[in-house]
């Protein structure tokens, strides 16, 4: 999905599944640093438990051995030969064991009468085993016709983590939700307002719409400080000149700081010749980045692949690149002054 509007979509699609009676915890989120699908099912199975008319079949749990210290010892003594063993290690469950906890309650769905749902954002953070064992519980729910759903919402590298982590995952279809158009951008502004007998001025949404070029979020955080210097009534161009400074700063604390800061050195200097770079249809070509770098495509390769991998650009097509989130090319170029 691209654009910043996925989460408020998984919130009402999660709302509607729930209305037409499916089992549908709580959206989990995964965390590329912290949260790896181990803790994300831990929290999604015990609120299962919470929400279903009948108990999901309690794990069996698989267990691994980590390491284990065998010590022996014999002697001789007055009664006769003596001997003793001592053994210390750890055991902890794995891929495995989730592997087969998640598919033995999918199979039981059917039989027990129910449907259940799972939806995950910032799937593209998830690591190639985690959405590859997701993928393959999806796929066997799939072939066995179980009423399991699982919905990945992410930005675009997302699709192609899933090949890589499970090839026939290219069947999986993916939704992409663009920028919103000026038609939907301005009623998503103007009905709220009129609702709560507020108007806007006509000078007011334009300035409003050239601020957010279509992207949610940052239509969200411009209305709300717009909202907020609102001239009791109506909502003025001057509101909306005034709210830029703190939507910008929001935006920019919230979203792109982060991600910058996620970006090694070195990194960065990639990034800023990406933003320096001429944007062609197909994206940023690749020819021009390595050229602002000084560096050969040997040299750079490693650095493209880390920031493909931390999501923060995608390939567009064979030698094209392009940034994953909306917006942050140009956050990316004011770095250029501050180096």
């Amino acid at each position: 999905m691209r654009g910043m509007g996925k989460t408020v979509l998984l919130l009402s699609f999660r709302d509607r599944l729930r209305e037409a009676g499916w089992l549908c915890p709580s959206i989990a989120e995964f965390d590329a640093a912290h949260r790896g699908l181990a803790g994300v099912w831990a929290d999604l199975s015990e609120e299962l438990n919470r929400i279903s008319p009948s108990r999901p079949p309690r794990p069996r749990r698989r267990w691994r051995v980590e390491k284990v210290d065998v010590k022996t010892t014999a002697a001789i003594g007055l009664t006769g030969p003596r001997a003793s063993a001592e053994a210390a290690g750890s055991l902890r469950t794995g891929q495995d064991d989730l592997r087969h906890r998640l598919l033995e309650l999918a199979g039981w769905l059917g039989p027990a009468g129910l449907r259940a749902a799972f939806l995950f954002d910032e799937a593209q953070d998830a690591s190639l085993q985690d959405l590859g064992l997701l993928a393959e519980v999806g796929h066997e729910a799939g072939k066995e016709r179980w009423p399991l759903l699982l919905v990945f919402a992410g930005l675009t590298p997302l699709h192609d983590k899933l090949v890589r982590a499970r090839t026939y995952a290219s069947r999986f279809t993916p939704v992409e939700v663009d920028a919103l158009s000026d038609t939907e951008a301005r009623a998503a502004l103007e009905v709220p307002a009129q609702e709560a007998g507020v108007a806007w001025e006509r000078r007011a949404v334009s300035a409003a719409l050239d601020f957010a070029r279509g992207v949610p979020y940052h239509l969200q955080m411009i209305g709300l400080h717009a909202w907020e210097r609102r001239d009791a009534e109506r909502i003025t161009e001057e509101a909306v000149a005034a709210a830029a400074t703190g939507a910008r700063a929001d935006i920019e604390k919230a979203m792109y700081r982060p991600l910058w800061n996620k970006a090694s050195d070195a990194e960065q200097r990639y990034l800023l010749a990406m933003a320096q770079a001429e944007r062609a249809r197909s994206g940023i070509a690749v020819a021009d980045v390595l050229r602002r770098l000084g560096k050969s495509h040997a040299d750079a390769s490693t650095l493209r692949t880390r920031l493909i991998r931390k999501g923060l650009i995608h390939p567009t097509r064979h030698s094209y690149l392009d940034f994953s989130y909306p917006g942050f090319d140009r956050f990316v170029a004011a770095q250029r002054s501050t180096r």
